[in-house]
C-alpha cells in the first residue's frame, strides 16, 4: 500500500490538522521547536495497534472527544490482483481509508459483490482480513536509547540493538559464540569488521574511521579507530561510548535503519535526524534517507536547512502554532500547511529560506552582477520554473525577500 495522506483530530496540540498529503519518497515536517512536529509522528504510529489506546495527555483541549487519526492508502496493481484472487466474486477500489480512535482501528474500502447475498458477509470478512494483512508498519525512531553496546555476550544476542546489528551484517552472533575454534571465531569477527567498515565509511565522510569487532572467549567488543592522515595506519581503539555524540548517533541510527525488520512499503518515521550532527553530516544523512525512501516512504521532522533540498521543496510540509481565543481563554494549536507561501511566520519558514540561501548563495555572490529580488518564496519558484519551461535562463541571480516590506529594509 502506498501511503497517500493523513488527518489528525483532537490529538495533543492538534484540534484539526486537515488532510495532509504525503510524498511517495520523503516527506519533511519543518517548523520551530514545540510546533507539533513530533506529535504528528506519534499520532501516525498509532496505526500499528489493532486496539489503540490514548492516554489522557494525548487528548487535545476537549477531554470528552477521543483523538482520531485518519490515513489514506492506495493499493498497488499487484495488491489489487491478489485481492481479486482472494475475493473472486467482486471487485475492489484502490483507495483504502483507516481510522484510528480510542480502542478501535477501522478499515474502509469500496467494493462490489457479485455473488450470492447469503455469502456476502463471509466475502467481506475474507476481503478485510486480507486488507488488514496488507497494512504497512509505521516504525518510529523517536530517540535512540538502544545504542550498540561496547561489549556483548551470548545472552545479549536477543537484545534489540544486537539483533539490528545482526540483521544489518547478516551475522549469526549466537553461532560465533558457540564456535569451539578460536581461530574460526577470530576469522568471523575479522570478516564482520571488514564488512561494517567498508559500508559505513562509504556513508560517513566526516573522517576516516575503522570499525572493529574483537572476540575474547565469551565476549565480543566493538571499537572505533581513526585513520592517521596521509597514511594507511589506524590509531588507538576507542569504545563507542568514548566517541562524540554525533558519531555515536550517526552510527546507531544507520544500523537501526538498516537492521530494522522492514518490509517494502513499511513507513519510516524519524524525529530530528540531524540533531547532533555537523552540517556536512546532516547532508550525508539526507542522502541516506533519500536512498532508503526508494523502498520505504520516510517522514521526518527537522528545523535544519541542511536536511531540506532546495531543489525539491515539494517534500516540505510546514508545521506551526497559532494562537486562538476561546471561552476557556487563550490557547495555541498546531496547524499543517502544505504550500509554503501560505505561512506568514518567518521563523517557521527559516529552514526553507536558509536552504535556498545555502543552495544559491555562491551563485548570487560570485556569478552575477545583477540580482532579481522576488517578493516571496513561491514567486522565487515560479520564476525558476519559468526559466526551465522557457529554456531561457535569466542573466542574473534570483532571490526573494519573504514579503514586499522586506525589500526596502
Amino acid at each position: 500500500m502506498l501511503f497517500k495522506a493523513f488527518q489528525i483530530s483532537n490529538y495533543k496540540s492538534f484540534v484539526e490538522s486537515g488532510k495532509c498529503s504525503v510524498q511517495t519518497g520523503v516527506t519533511i515536517l519543518a517548523g520551530q521547536n514545540e510546533s507539533g512536529k513530533t506529535n504528528i509522528l506519534s499520532a501516525l504510529s498509532k496505526i500499528n495497534e489493532k486496539s489503540p489506546t490514548f492516554n489522557p495527555d494525548e487528548y487535545s483541549f476537549d477531554q470528552t472527544v477521543s483523538p482520531e487519526i485518519k490515513y489514506w492508502f492506495e493499493l498497488s496493481e499487484q495488491e489489487l490482483s491478489e485481492l481479486q484472487d482472494v475475493a473472486s466474486v467482486g471487485s475492489v477500489e484502490q483507495e483504502v481509508i483507516v481510522t484510528v480512535t480510542n480502542a478501535k482501528r477501522e478499515i474502509a474500502c469500496q467494493y462490489t459483490y457479485d455473488g450470492d447475498s447469503a455469502d456476502e458477509e463471509a466475502y467481506r470478512k475474507k476481503l478485510f482480513d486480507q486488507l488488514e494483512s496488507l497494512l504497512p508498519k509505521f516504525v518510529l525512531y523517536k530517540s535512540l536509547t538502544d545504542d550498540i553496546p561496547d561489549t556483548f555476550t551470548a545472552k545479549d544476542v536477543s537484545a534489540l540493538p544486537v539483533k539490528r546489528l545482526s540483521t544489518y551484517l547478516d551475522a549469526d552472533f549466537a553461532k560465533i559464540f558457540t564456535e569451539t575454534s578460536q581461530q574460526r571465531q577470530r576469522n568471523a569477527t575479522l570478516r564482520l569488521s571488514r564488512n561494517i567498515s567498508d559500508d559505513f565509511s562509504a556513508k560517513y565522510r566526516q573522517k576516516e574511521v575503522r570499525l572493529e569487532f574483537d572476540i575474547n572467549k565469551d565476549i565480543i567488543s566493538f571499537y572505533v579507530r581513526d585513520k592517521k592522515p596521509g597514511t594507511d595506519e589506524y590509531g588507538y581503539a576507542f569504545q563507542l561510548k568514548q566517541r562524540s555524540t554525533g558519531l555515536r548517533w550517526y552510527l546507531n541510527f544507520y544500523i537501526a535503519l538498516k537492521g530494522e525488520d522492514l518490509k517494502p512499503g513499511d513507513i519510516i518515521l524519524v524525529d530530528e535526524p540531524g540533531m547532533y550532527l555537523h552540517p556536512k553530516a546532516q547532508q550525508e544523512m539526507r542522502g541516506i534517507l533519500n536512498e532508503e525512501s526508494k523502498n520505504n516512504q520516510i517522514i521526518y521532522t527537522t528545523h535544519s536547512p541542511y536536511l531540506i533540498d532546495a531543489d525539491n521543496i515539494g517534500q516540505v510540509r510546514l508545521v506551526e502554532k497559532i494562537g486562538i481565543d476561546s471561552d476557556d481563554g487563550y490557547n495555541e494549536i498546531s496547524e499543517i500547511k502544505e504550500r509554503i507561501h501560505h505561512s506568514g511566520n518567518t521563523d517557521t519558514l527559516k529552514p526553507i529560506l536558509d536552504a535556498i540561501g545555502y543552495s544559491l548563495g555562491s551563485e548570487l555572490n560570485l556569478q552575477h552582477q545583477r540580482v532579481l529580488i522576488c517578493e516571496g518564496v513561491s514567486d522565487f519558484y515560479y520564476v525558476k520554473a519559468l526559466e526551465i519551461l522557457c529554456g531561457s535562463p535569466l542573466m542574473c541571480g534570483i532571490t526573494h525577500a519573504n514579503g514586499c516590506n522586506n525589500i526596502w529594509k
